[in-house]
């Protein structure tokens, strides 16, 4: 069966986004080019000249400067560009994600190096949906930055998809004492949350989060610095003093919780008298 023009053009432009995909630019190109022949009207097949040259234009720069300075360009393009749902931009995506990934792993101390706000080996596989690596990625650089809300996030997020949810949640507490403005948490998936946050705001949320049964309270690592946090602090010792039946100890967390926010401790009251516990 003969292929009219319409058909021919539109097999070039595909075999152009699957080269464009693999970072085959030549023959990305040399596809996109014939479309053109076909078709000069094409948007397609120009859009795809358009993207080949933004791309191999990008990864030529990142060539000529150092490994830290070429991550941070590569990062700008691959999130300033909008990327369609198409299998042609998965691919895409997912070759430049590996080519920051291999620039990394060409690094001495890649696994721990950062650039704010959140990139770093773990957020790229996370990206990638590589769970696993992500979560020891993060783990690792955590270790380093033990106050990094958004980061505590991101290691939610992995273990989140590892079907580990209940880490996550306690991940995903810290998160919000540590960077409420920071973690875009109405993208955190903990259902019944997003009504919390709509309600009491973003930094009370664990402690609230707590009360409706579907966050922990949680130690964070590093000395807390807000309000909420310290507030998140002494409950959580008062909690552990009463589940542990060390009656001094909470009622002594209860007194710093009083002293430090009274409307707090009044609805913890309420919660215990409720059975909520």
């Amino acid at each position: 069966m003969q292929l009219n023009l319409f058909q021919w053009e539109t097999i070039e432009t595909g075999e152009g986004y699957q080269n464009l995909g693999r970072l085959n630019f030549a023959e990305a190109r040399r596809h996109f080019a014939q479309a053109l022949v076909i078709c000069p009207d094409h948007q397609g097949a120009r859009r795809g000249q358009e993207e080949t040259e933004f791309w191999e234009e990008g990864l030529a720069e990142a060539e000529r400067l150092p490994p830290e300075k070429a991550l941070v360009l590569l990062w700008e393009r691959i999130t300033g560009f909008t990327f369609s749902d198409s299998a042609y931009h998965l691919a895409l995506r997912q070759s430049m994600l590996r080519r920051l990934l291999s620039i990394l792993s060409g690094m001495n101390e890649g696994d721990i190096w950062f650039h704010p706000p959140a990139l770093c080996r773990g957020v790229l596989h996370l990206q990638l949906n590589e769970n696993a690596e992500a979560e020891r990625y993060l783990r690792t650089l955590l270790r380093q930055r033990p106050d990094n809300g958004l980061l505590r996030r991101y290691l939610g997020d992995a273990l989140w998809r590892q079907g580990r949810q209940d880490a996550a949640r306690s991940d995903y507490a810290a998160a919000l004492l540590l960077a409420p403005d920071k973690v875009d948490a109405e993208t955190i998936p903990v259902p019944g949350l997003r009504a919390i946050i709509m309600e009491q705001g973003l930094a009370l949320a664990p402690i609230y989060g707590y009360f409706a049964g579907i966050l922990p309270l949680v130690e964070l690592d590093t000395e807390a610095q807000t309000f909420e946090a310290w507030a998140c602090e002494y409950l959580r010792q008062a909690e552990l003093a009463r589940t542990q039946g060390q009656h001094q100890s909470m009622v002594t967390a209860r007194r710093s919780l009083k002293e430090h926010a009274p409307e707090i401790l009044a609805e913890y009251l309420e919660w215990l008298e409720r059975g909520d516990k």
